[in-house]
């Protein structure tokens, strides 16, 4: 769902872009809003910091990045409009700077292109949004301030600070410095008010002196330069014994000045700061538990040792499970078995491998409840296992438990500690992996919003996931990674990411043969606090998860099935292009690119290279072969009106017996390879397709399987009779029996026959005879090939299977 065209407030001719679900969105406050609508209002959040003021480029963005790239212009930063002087180089930079000798003290001012930002905190007399993280670039007549919260805050001494004020806090360590601001003449707008998202009214801003900090340093050889600028544009500089003193006369230390009291929620900040911690908003209590950025640290040092299992005594032995989970479409297997492969010197594996795509369609409905007694009833077929061969392994045992399917993380972490709780061996849980790949994250759609496949997201919720695989990321486009990436990082920014660019390791993964991750008290505590007595949850019943709202099954409308094919080799390498990647998955492309193609095929103004002209040839070869019109009503029927999300599977083309071929669809990136095959294994390959979707009809999926194969004749040949017999035909029998021996009474003339009273005839007199020995073995050779051609159609419905 997406709000697109969105008028600009300014200008209604310019839009401002769109709004797409999952975004983080901010809304007028409550007193931009009438009474009348606010009863139809209902708030489910407490009130919270404002996180983000943008949403995605648009006309603010390109606004912002204009901006940013006049200040590399000297010319620009001394401009009318801008009036921030020279730059000044930050502590931080590496490179040897270039200074002028006659501006600043100690040569501090360099030349705009060593300019860089450094670490800044604001602190602001607001409730709403009281301190600012970022970044600043400093001047010698001003600063520009950077944070994801806002705009940037671009403050110039001669147009917008009215004075400087040095104040003490209520806390030793801690100096303020405060610049009162002055509003623009023609706007009447602070710098503030221009660039928070919200009504500012206060004309004040702080900035923390903490003693020790690096930021301290920072701004205290700022200040000197400031001070010099100051005395230059006379603005006043105020420190606390100039402001404690009192003077006759209507002086500027009187009255409001001469008070250099905190505001208080300034004070309740610097508390904050103080003791180190980080304010996010009205409730910081609320809003730490709710978005808790610091809950879950990283563990750089994870162990990853196993010492050998004591024979002898087995009842010390604790079998860690590795957990590999994943949607359909998603390379699931293929990481667990390189984990498995690469560390096979370490660990003696036991691999379990669940596809929930396997079981009946009934059960497919409630995903969840049925795929928890599945998973704990192949893991204690394994916990079994493990404890029979453990006298016998010379290495410890652990469990790799690959899963694929669209059920949740809590229900996979539940169903393996209630099989814990009742099996004979102890065991825990060391890590759950989530593998996503990137060309498998939404659903496929004609339109330029996508929605994420079911369950993508939450198998990454935080707390559970400990880490993140992002496979393929190659073969998408850099801005739909970097908008992958965000969403990750916002659904769960404690799990360790790896991000590959294929479905194959490039560095090491210690991270992923972690023993204790799962169970370490950071993650204990973290589900502790928003997953109170979820193990309790399921500890009698695999539906206690939804009846508590920790895990919610989907609509049995809205639910995806799959449907398992098993299919024989031989399929017609040119219509499986055809029907199944072409109009089975319309919106799937091959390219390395997530930029969708419709059609597949490439118009004659573009010039295509490799599989694309090969799919070309292929939809062109089908089309002239047989008309389109029946596989694309066929694939119609089958859609229902809905969505294929992903076929996967093997299959072995006529033009190639000797190969085995996978290939994988996720209904927007299709891809087909040969298949890894092991020399030692000689039997025939077992060749299955399944397809997963929405609404899909099995009997007509199956109708467009078997149209991938050569069809034998459909249409038989009909028993012929004389009166089929043309004069044409008639004359071929004549011109073939010409030399036979004529019967008595009848002569040949050379023309035509003659007998003895004289007739004349053109054909053999035995031309009837011979017309109906030509039918006779004319009919024999078709009755034979119907015959023929109805045992390989009977036989060509064997080719698909559905299995159940």
């Amino acid at each position: 769902m997406a709000l697109a065209n969105i008028p600009s407030a300014a200008d209604s001719t310019v839009s401002l872009g769109s709004l797409r679900v999952g975004d983080t969105i901010l809304f007028r406050g409550r007193g931009a809003v009438r009474n009348a609508v606010l009863d139809h209002v209902l708030t489910v959040t407490k009130p919270f910091a404002y996180f983000r003021s943008w949403i995605q480029n648009g006309e603010e963005a390109d606004a912002i990045q204009v901006l940013m790239r006049s200040l590399q212009s000297e010319f620009m930063l001394q401009s009318r409009s801008v009036r921030l002087g020279k730059a000044l180089a930050p502590l931080d930079v590496d490179s040897e700077p270039k200074t002028d000798a006659g501006d600043g003290p100690e040569g501090a001012v360099v030349q705009a292109e060593f300019l860089a930002f450094s670490k800044a905190t604001l602190i602001l007399d607001s409730e709403t949004l009281p301190v600012l993280n970022g970044s600043w670039r400093v001047f010698t007549e001003g600063f520009v301030f950077k944070s994801p919260h806002m705009n940037p805050i671009l403050v110039s001494f001669q147009r917008n600070v009215k004075s400087l004020q040095i104040l003490p806090s209520q806390h030793e360590e801690l100096v303020l410095l405060k610049m009162d601001l002055k509003e623009d003449e023609r706007s009447h707008m602070t710098p503030l008010s221009e660039a928070l998202p919200f009504a500012f009214r206060s004309r004040s801003l702080y900035i923390p002196l903490l003693s020790g900090s690096r930021f301290q340093e920072d701004v205290l050889r700022v200040l000197t330069v400031w001070k010099a600028t100051a005395a230059t544009l006379n603005i006043p500089i105020y420190r606390p014994s100039d402001l404690s003193e009192k003077f006759e006369g209507n002086t500027p230390r009187d009255g409001e000045l001469a008070s250099f009291d905190v505001p208080v929620c300034v004070k309740a900040t610097c508390d904050l700061l103080v003791q180190k911690r980080h304010f996010a908003g009205q409730d910081a209590h609320t809003i730490g538990a709710f978005f808790p950025q610091d809950f879950i640290p990283k563990d750089p040092n994870a162990s990853t040792t196993l010492s050998k299992p004591n024979a002898g005594n087995l009842s010390k032995l604790c079998v860690p499970i590795t957990v590999l989970l994943g949607i359909p479409g998603s390379d699931v297997m293929t990481i667990s078995r390189s984990i498995c492969e690469i560390s096979a010197s370490s660990f003696e594996w036991i691999h379990v491998e669940i596809d929930l795509r396997d079981m009946e369609a009934s059960k497919q409905s409630c995903l969840e409840a049925s795929g928890c007694l599945e998973i704990s009833s192949r893991l204690k077929k394994a916990l079994d296992r493990a404890q029979a061969t453990a006298q016998s392994m010379r290495l410890h045992p652990r469990i790799m438990l690959a899963i694929v399917g669209y059920v949740d993380t809590l229900t996979v972490a539940s169903a393996i500690k209630r099989t814990s709780r009742e099996a004979s061996i102890q065991s825990k849980i060391s890590t759950i992996i989530t593998c996503v790949s990137a060309t498998n994250v939404y659903l496929p759609d004609p339109l330029t919003t996508q929605a994420p496949f079911p369950k993508v997201f939450d198998q990454m919720i935080a707390g559970f996931a400990t880490h993140l695989v992002l496979t393929n990321s190659a073969d998408v486009t850099s801005p739909l990674l970097q908008r992958l990436r965000f969403r990750m990082d916002q659904v769960n920014s404690f799990a360790d990411v790896l991000v590959l660019s294929h479905d194959v390791f490039e560095g090491p993964l210690t991270p992923l043969l972690a023993v204790d991750r799962f169970e370490s008290a950071y993650y204990k505590q973290y589900r502790d606090v928003h997953f109170c007595d979820w193990e309790n949850a399921t500890a009698t019943s695999s539906e206690a998860l939804s009846s508590v709202g920790f895990v919610a099954e989907l609509e049995a409308e809205y639910s995806p099935v799959t449907f398992r094919f098993e299919i024989t080799p031989g399929m017609d390498r040119s219509k499986f292009a055809y029907l199944v990647m072409k109009a089975l998955t319309p919106f799937a492309t091959m390219t390395n690119s997530m930029d969708k193609i419709y059609p597949i095929e490439t118009s004659p103004n573009t010039t295509s290279k490799g599989i694309r002209i090969a799919q070309s040839i292929a939809v062109e070869k089908v089309r002239q072969a047989s008309g389109a019109s029946t596989p694309l009503s066929t694939v119609e029927l089958a859609f229902l009106g809905r969505s294929c999300w992903c076929v996967e599977g093997r299959v072995v083309f006529e033009d190639d017996p000797s190969s085995v071929y996978d290939y994988r669809s996720s209904g927007a990136f299709a891809r087909l390879w040969l298949a890894a095959h092991d020399g030692k294994d000689k039997a025939p390959p077992s060749l299955e397709l399944k397809i997963t979707g929405q609404g899909l009809n099995a009997g007509k999926l199956r109708e467009l399987l078997l149209n991938c194969y050569a069809h034998a004749e459909m249409s038989p040949h009909q028993v012929r009779s004389k009166a089929t017999i043309s004069l044409e035909e008639k004359r071929e029998v004549q011109r073939q029996h010409a030399m036979d021996p004529l019967p008595d009474g009848y002569l040949f003339d050379g023309s035509t026959y003659v007998d003895f009273f004289g007739g004349r005839y053109e054909f053999h007199p035995n031309i009837a005879r011979f017309i109906d020995e030509h039918i006779s073995a004319a009919n024999d050779d078709r009755k034979a090939t119907n015959l023929k051609a109805t045992e390989e159609r009977e036989s060509q419905q064997a080719f698909v299977r559905q299995l159940l």
